[in-house]
């Protein structure tokens, strides 16, 4: 495992990398146009560059407002609780609405207010006929479960506190197995042993492969062999290989809307082909182009580039996440504290294991 100081900066990087994928990303959404992608990166670079001190800061959207509440919950507890969590997303949303939540959750919220949190699960569960969303709403907030969970080194826990997490607005199994892909990516990125630059991309998906696929099997009618995510993490597998980078082409085969299924394997895809140059994005350092390489994929921008930047956040360390983009990005402070609130039930749970051993 690395040192201790190593590894606050990539928990601090997880969070953080979240939010300025989220707040440079949301720049750059079009929803009415979800299967467009940006293909001219310069206008992002161009945005970037145009920003300067004294600007407002990049605002948030809902994505960063609950992963706070996600991981205010779980620091203040030590441990997963549904209601405070449910009444934290709630809360949240109605000291703001305005940060883009999508129709269906905030329905979630009103139903979760009016029953005074009486069965925090029932709302989601009766969404679309009782089928719940499969969105990527639990997805782009998981990455504190990544965090909180590392303390137990079981991804056990890590599924069962991503799927809790998950069914308080999203409760179909696509957006289920959607965060805890999510979650396994962050928690591999954060796992690796060695330099950043060698991670081997091919064997991260190998992992991920045998993380989910056992539960999509779980999931499925034996009468079925149906595995959405294995497949497309498999053809992920085969695009790492050719060097595949053509944003459209990807957005078209791994997708980039607001599902869980056409939007978490894309961003895992950003993140590992970042890990070498792309064609037309001149940009040096991993982390800085893996985001935006996930712009430049259109769609859901905002948080197909925040669950990109979990990703990649949890492997460079903060050190590599653009000191500018850090300044300009509302949020970062606070997402910088709740990283070193984890990280203390990370080291106290290490402190004890050691004290037994």
């Amino acid at each position: 495992m690395a040192d201790s100081a190593t590894m606050l900066s990539r928990f601090r990087a997880t969070l953080v990398g979240a939010v300025v994928g989220d707040c440079i990303g949301a720049n750059f959404e079009d929803r009415w146009l979800p299967f467009v992608p940006w293909n001219d990166i310069k206008k992002v670079l161009q945005h970037m560059e145009s920003l300067s001190p004294g600007d407002d800061e990049l605002p948030f959207t809902d994505d960063t407002a609950m992963t706070r509440s996600v991981a205010s919950s779980l620091t203040e507890h030590g441990a997963f609780h549904s209601r405070d969590m449910a009444e934290r997303f709630t809360s949240e949303y109605f000291r703001e609405p305005g940060r883009g939540y999508g129709r269906a959750v905030t329905v979630v919220f009103k139903k979760l207010k009016e029953s005074n949190f009486s069965d925090v699960y029932k709302p989601a569960s009766e969404q679309f006929n009782g089928s719940g969303s499969y969105g990527n709403g639990g997805a782009m907030r998981i990455s504190p479960v990544a965090l909180f969970a590392k303390k137990y080194n079981s991804f056990e826990v890590l599924k069962d506190v991503c799927e809790k997490t998950t069914k308080l607005t999203h409760s179909n199994k696509n957006g289920i197995l959607g965060a805890v892909l999510q979650a396994s990516a962050v928690d591999l990125a954060l796992s690796n042993q060695g330099p950043p630059a060698d991670l081997n991309v091919d064997h991260f998906v190998d992992k991920l492969i045998a993380r989910i696929q056992p539960l999509e099997n779980e999931a499925t009618e034996k009468s079925e062999t149906m595995q959405p995510y294995t497949d497309k993490l498999l053809k992920m597998k085969e695009f790492l290989k050719t060097g595949k980078s053509n944003s459209e082409q990807i957005a078209e085969d791994l997708g980039n809307d607001v599902s869980a299924l056409d939007s978490v394997p894309t961003a895992i895809y950003s993140f590992l082909r970042a890990q070498e140059s792309i064609e037309g994005l001149p940009v040096k350092v991993p982390f800085e182009r893996a985001v935006l390489y996930a712009i430049t994929m259109g769609g859901d921008t905002d948080t197909i580039a925040s669950m990109t930047g979990a990703i990649a956040g949890a492997l460079y360390g903060l050190e590599n996440i653009p000191t500018t983009w850090q300044i300009f990005c509302e949020g970062v402070p606070d997402a910088i504290k709740q990283a070193d609130e984890l990280f203390k039930l990370y080291k106290k749970a290490e402190g004890q294991s050691g004290s037994t051993a």
